[in-house]
């Protein structure tokens, strides 16, 4: 049988490498879709509440709940001890930092996504280069 390339597909493979490959690195191949699906769930690609599903993840998967209280305590210890913890100014500086730390941490869990699709992209083209070079198989389907 002659795959469409006018190679033979019934050809057998004596490239060990190919099924080590293949066995060490697929479930590194899988982290490519979750991690792209939780970007795009993060950026709001299907909806509100997939969304929010999304940002509770990065959330419970980064520390930004630990560091968030930290801040927050440190900085209305402060003003507690300056006996302004009621104030206007309080109140924006804890808003201040909750913003800037939701956007730091979910900065830094976009990149560590984005890194994991990448190591399944590179693991992807070890799986492919593997088997190209299963008996020379990547030149025969082409005519070479």
């Amino acid at each position: 049988m002659s795959n469409f390339l006018g190679g033979n597909s019934s050809q057998s493979s004596n490239n060990q490498n190919f099924g080590a490959a293949s066995s060490g690195l697929g479930s590194t191949v899988g982290q490519t879709g979750s991690a792209a699906s939780a970007i795009s769930a993060l950026l709001g690609n299907g909806g509100t509440a997939e969304q929010q599903q999304a940002f509770n993840n990065a959330k419970n998967s980064s520390g930004y709940n630990f560091n968030l209280q930290q801040g927050t305590d440190a900085i209305t210890g402060n003003a507690a001890t300056n006996g302004l913890l009621n104030s206007g100014s309080t109140l924006k500086a804890v808003s201040n930092y909750g913003q800037n730390t939701a956007n730091n941490f979910l900065q830094q869990y976009i990149q560590n996504q984005s890194g994991l699709a990448g190591l399944g992209i590179q693991a992807n083209n070890s799986i492919n280069g593997a088997g190209q070079t299963s008996n020379g198989s990547g030149k025969q389907g082409l005519g070479l």
